[in-house]
């Protein structure tokens, strides 16, 4: 069993009527994709860049590759988590339609 899914299930299972709206429930979306990126410095690193280059700081290419990959990386696993939070919001529904 995957991280991600291990941390869905665990949330479900502590929520005893699951919430059709994510955004209000404090153990929602937002909570899991925290704790999935728990440790990950690529959003801070990408923040960072991005203000420097607003500042006029010149990077080398090779740098500029790095930022790009990473913001890749980091994309994938949003994607992912958004992936397994909509399947696992869906069979809440399913469940609960019936209950």
């Amino acid at each position: 069993m995957s991280k991600i899914t291990k941390i869905v299930t665990s949330k479900i299972a502590k929520s005893p009527t699951p919430s059709p709206n994510i955004s209000s429930d404090k153990n929602g979306f937002k909570e899991i994709l925290k704790n999935f990126l728990k440790g990950d410095t690529a959003l801070s690193d990408i923040d960072k860049i991005q203000t420097q280059i607003s500042k006029g700081i010149k990077f080398k290419p090779e740098q500029l590759l790095s930022y790009q990959i990473r913001a890749g990386r980091l994309h994938l696993k949003v994607e992912l988590a958004s992936k397994v939070a909509e399947s696992a919001s869906g069979t809440a529904r399913r469940l609960q339609s019936s209950q």
